[in-house]
C-alpha cells in the first residue's frame, strides 16, 4: 500500500503551557498531530515521504501556536513584526523533544499520524535587533508568503488529484493523473526546502542555507525561486560569479518576474563589480515587468543620483512619493540634496562622496 498525495483535514492540536507567562529563558511545550492517509493512488511512494507530510503538518500547527505566545511579549508588540514573518522566525526556535509514530486503520486505507511535543526556547530572542535589517525581511516575508500559499493549493490540488484517481477507470488518464500528482509532490518538496532555506539565513545559520537551497534546486531544477534566493546568498558571501549564474538561470526560468533583475543590478552595483549602466539596464527591466514594486525604483533612485544624474534620481523619487513608499519630508531633502549636487556639479566642485563611491554593500 502506497501514500496518498495529500494531508487529510485532520490536525488534532493540544497546547500545554509549563508556565502562566514566560521570562527571559523560560521554555514553553507545544504539543500537536498531522495526519497522512495512504492508498493505491502511489505505486512508488514510500512510508518516509507521508511521516514527511503529517510531520510538517504538526510543525506549522506548533508554530502557529507559539506565535501567539512570543506575540504576547511586550517588546514584540513594539515592534510591529509582521505575521509571516514572525511565523518564518519562530519556527527556527522550536526543537522537538519527542516524536511518536503511529499507524490507524481509516476505513480501506492505512493512516500515518506523527505526535510531536516540541519546545520553545526564547532566551536571548530579540526581535527588535532582527526588524532592524528591514529589506531583508521584507523580502523573505514576500517569498514566504508566496511558499505557504503553493503549499495550501497544492495540497487542495493533490486532494481532488487523488479523488479522481481512485474513481478513474481510464488507465491513460490514470497515468495523467499519477504524473501531476508526482510533479506536485517535487514542487511541495522544494517549496518545503527554501523555506527551511529562509529559516536558516533568518537565524543567521548561513552554512545551512546554501546547501538546502542546492538540495531544493536538485528537487526541481525548473523553479525559479531557489536560484533567486541561492543568488542572493552567493552575493553575501562575496561570491559574484555564482551569485550571477544563478541569477542568469532564474531570468531563462521565468519572463514575468522582476526578482531575477533586481538581483542582477545588486550585483553590477556591488563594489568588487560594479558596472553601474548594467546596473540600470537590469532595473529598467525589472520595473517594465513589475512596475507597482518599488524595490526597483528605490535601487535605481540611489544609483542614478552616484551616477550623478540628478534628474533621473529625482523622477524616480517622485514615483517613490506617488506610491507612499517616501514620506513628503523624505522625497523633499532627496529633492534639496539632488539640487545641491548638480549645482556642485555645474561649477565644477568636486563631490568627493560620488568620487570615493565604487557600489553598493548589499552585505
Amino acid at each position: 500500500m502506497a501514500l496518498r498525495k495529500y494531508l487529510i483535514v485532520a490536525v488534532a492540536l493540544t497546547l500545554l503551557y509549563v508556565m502562566p507567562c514566560m521570562a527571559q529563558g523560560d521554555s514553553d511545550v507545544f504539543r500537536a498531530s498531522g495526519s497522512y492517509l495512504m492508498d493505491d493512488s502511489m505505486a512508488d511512494e514510500s512510508f518516509a515521504v507521508g511521516k514527511e507530510r503529517a510531520y510538517n503538518e504538526a510543525m506549522r500547527a506548533i508554530v502557529q501556536e507559539a506565535n501567539v505566545l512570543i506575540k504576547s511579549f511586550s517588546e514584540v508588540r513594539d515592534s510591529q513584526v509582521a505575521n509571516d514573518i514572525l511565523e518564518l522566525y519562530t519556527a527556527g526556535l522550536v526543537k522537538v523533544i519527542d516524536e511518536d509514530i503511529q499507524l490507524k486503520q481509516n476505513g480501506n486505507n492505512l493512516e500515518i499520524v506523527v505526535n510531536l511535543t516540541a519546545k520553545v526556547d526564547t532566551t536571548g530572542v530579540d526581535l527588535k535587533t532582527i526588524m532592524q535589517n528591514k529589506g531583508k525581511l521584507l523580502l523573505l516575508k514576500d517569498q514566504y508568503k508566496i511558499l505557504q500559499e503553493e503549499l495550501k493549493a497544492i495540497q487542495a490540488d493533490n486532494q481532488r488529484l487523488s479523488e479522481e484517481y481512485q474513481n478513474q477507470q481510464d488507465a491513460n488518464r490514470k497515468v495523467l493523473l499519477k504524473q501531476e500528482l508526482i510533479q506536485n509532490d517535487h514542487q511541495y518538496t522544494t517549496n518545503q526546502l527554501i523555506a527551511k532555506s529562509m529559516i536558516a539565513s533568518l537565524h543567521g545559520d548561513r552554512k545551512n542555507v546554501i546547501p538546502v537551497l542546492t538540495q531544493a534546486i536538485e528537487q526541481s531544477p525548473n523553479r525559479m525561486y531557489p536560484y533567486i534566493q541561492r543568488s542572493m546568498e552567493y552575493l553575501r558571501e562575496g561570491n559574484l560569479t555564482a551569485a550571477l549564474s544563478d541569477a542568469d538561470m532564474a531570468t531563462k526560468l521565468s519572463n514575468k518576474s522582476s526578482a531575477p533583475f533586481i538581483i542582477r543590478a545588486m550585483i553590477y552595483s556591488s563594489k568588487n563589480n560594479y558596472k553601474p549602466q548594467l546596473a540600470i539596464q537590469n532595473l529598467t527591466e525589472a520595473i517594465k515587468r513589475n512596475p507597482h514594486d518599488s524595490t526597483g525604483y528605490f535601487i535605481r533612485c540611489q544609483l542614478y543620483m552616484h551616477m550623478g544624474e540628478f534628474k533621473k534620481s529625482v523622477a524616480d523619487a517622485d514615483v517613490l512619493l506617488k506610491m507612499k513608499e517616501l514620506s513628503a519630508k523624505q522625497h523633499k531633502k532627496w529633492v534639496e540634496l539632488a539640487e545641491l549636487k548638480q549645482m556642485m556639479k555645474d561649477d565644477n566642485i568636486p563631490d568627493y562622496a560620488v568620487q570615493e563611491f565604487n557600489g553598493f554593500n548589499y552585505q
